[in-house]
């Protein structure tokens, strides 16, 4: 929605600032630290057990996907129930499809996570892997949003604490109070009370068709501009390939005109 009530914002993919080279590199750097740490932190920790190579295979899966899915969250602007289902629901997943393959007779793993996780360090390695791993980019992130900020980011927060202060706003013109009583007669009064609702609804609404009819206008004017590019390069080019043919024909005119005998007297 932040895009979309201010398409200008779209400018800055198209310039490569919300993506470019630099921050490709620092993405593969914070992917090869995650793996690291998922590998090694638990290999580490099991080093001098007895712990066999399928047990540890459990706890690199589990690991990995509680990972994924918590770097994933970081990322999430607005939640919802299906969010919540699809990330949560992903570690529950695996969790369960690990049960059942252990449960299994005659794998190599059978029962191996029962018994892994009956102790505590299986635990701890499950909570200290993902902290461990998104320790940078958590610090990296907010270091960044808070001190240089893109206007992505100030518009997204303008409008999610922008939308409370409106709605407090509203509750103030509904039932504020003020020196002659007027505010608690409003306060007490359900009818003031939907009337003032259905004007902050009316208002809403205009101020979407506002932007609507914005945004229109501006994807019209894109639109022009862009024929009127396209219309420029193609006339460019027209004149390029006029011009060279013309070179090339005045040049072999030339050419004949010279290999031709001079008239005889």
């Amino acid at each position: 929605m932040t895009l979309l009530r201010y398409p200008k914002l779209y400018g800055a993919g198209q310039r490569g600032e919300s993506y470019n080279a630099k921050l490709f590199w620092i993405t593969m750097a914070d992917t090869l630290w995650q793996s690291v740490a998922a590998f090694f932190l638990p290999l580490f920790v099991y080093w001098h057990s007895t712990i066999d190579a399928s047990s540890l295979a459990d706890l690199w899966t589990l690991a990995v996907v509680i990972l994924v899915n918590i770097h994933l969250a970081m990322d999430v602007i607005r939640w919802t129930w299906i969010t919540h289902a699809a990330i949560w629901g992903s570690i529950d997943a695996t969790f369960i499809c690990v049960l059942v393959i252990d449960a299994i007779p005659g794998l190599l793993d059978y029962w191996a996570i029962v018994h892994l996780a009956q102790t505590g360090l299986f635990w701890w390695c499950l909570l200290g892997i993902p902290i461990g791993a998104l320790i940078p980019r958590f610090v990296v992130k907010n270091f960044v949003q808070y001190y240089g900020a893109d206007y992505i980011q100030i518009a997204r927060e303008a409008e999610k604490f922008g939308g409370f202060r409106e709605f407090g706003g509203l509750g103030k013109r509904g039932g504020g109070g003020s020196g002659d009583g007027v505010g608690m007669k409003r306060e007490g009064d359900p009818v003031a009370e939907v009337v003032v609702t259905i004007k902050g609804l009316g208002d809403g609404f205009m101020r979407l068709e506002r932007m609507k009819m914005d945004m229109a206008r501006e994807v019209e004017a894109m639109q022009r501009d862009m024929e009127m590019k396209w219309i420029e390069i193609l006339l460019e080019s027209q004149e390029r390939i006029v011009e060279f043919f013309g070179k090339a024909l005045s040049e072999k005119r030339n050419k004949k005109a010279k290999r031709m005998p001079p008239p005889q007297a």
